[in-house]
């Protein structure tokens, strides 16, 4: 008897661990923002729309982008981008807390050859009632294909690139589907293509911030080339370990099956659930 009850135990413990979830509805996840492009508003739980139809104007820049909606994308539908400038969310009654020395930024992207890199990137505005850019962060393709990540406190800059590709496969501005994700997991730097770890750097200074403001932008400087197909894009602040990443980027059903039941694995974290155990909550 009391070895069935061990063998149930053992289960049990087994199931939680394998199978811990986080809740993407909670206000207390540090979740910034979702974009699954499956309509025009959708972008997780805390409303940082943007605006899908006609032209869409660029806050805090000049130029004027075409953003829609369309089948075809990695998960569903897609955005496509097309024209001048980026596209812009902004939030003034939402703040950007980048405290816990964590941040992920994950997405699927198609992307030709452009002459100017494309950018992704999540900002705080805004601190001590003052209206200015209080840190970035961002995830960017360059010119040639390469994988960019940088962050910014006031003045204060950390980067990451993979510089040189092994070889052309890698290269993620070939029209080709390919997902990426720059992320602080630790005290490390991560730059990750198609599931695999592509570059790391150890982050030796502490980068936090907080902005009372949320601004969301992906784009280009200038004019983009063709199309750019952009699919299940998601912010956070908290950083994706290279496992999570790997089962991100092996999810049939995006962003949205992976958050909702999360494999974890086993020999790294405890049985608990995997939103609380990767969160510091910050009540809104």
């Amino acid at each position: 008897m009391y070895r069935t009850i061990l063998v149930a135990g053992v289960m049990l413990l087994t199931i939680s661990t394998t199978f811990a979830g986080v809740n993407i509805d909670s206000p207390y996840d540090h979740t910034v923002a979702i974009y699954h492009f499956e309509n025009r508003k959708d972008s997780g739980p805390r409303g940082l729309d943007f605006k899908f139809v006609g032209n869409a104007k660029v806050a805090r820049e000049t130029g004027v982008i075409t953003a829609q909606v369309i089948a075809g994308g990695k998960v569903g539908k897609a955005l496509r981008l097309r024209g001048l400038g980026c596209l812009c969310t902004v939030d003034p009654d939402r703040h950007l807390a980048i405290v816990g020395g964590e941040f992920s930024i994950v997405a699927w992207v198609k992307i030709p050859k452009q002459e100017n890199q494309f950018f992704i990137s999540m900002e705080a505005w805004g601190n001590d009632d003052t209206e200015h850019r209080v840190g970035e962060i961002a995830l960017v393709v360059n010119n040639d294909g390469n994988l960019i990540g940088s962050m910014s406190k006031g003045i204060a800059r950390a980067g990451i690139g993979t510089n040189a590709w092994d070889n052309t496969e890698r290269d993620v501005a070939d029209n080709k589907w390919h997902h990426i994700a720059f992320t602080q997991y630790g005290d490390y730097l991560n730059l990750f293509v198609d599931g695999q770890l592509a570059k790391r750097e150890k982050l030796d200074q502490y980068m936090g911030f907080i902005g009372n403001e949320t601004l969301i932008r992906i784009g280009v400087h200038n004019t983009i080339k063709s199309q750019i197909l952009v699919d299940d894009l998601g912010f956070f602040e908290t950083g994706f370990s290279p496992y999570e990443i790997k089962a991100l980027r092996n999810s049939q059903s995006g962003l949205k099956g992976f958050l909702e039941v999360m494999p974890v694995d086993p020999a790294d974290k405890v049985a608990t659930t995997w939103g609380a155990m990767k969160s510091q909550v910050t009540r809104q």
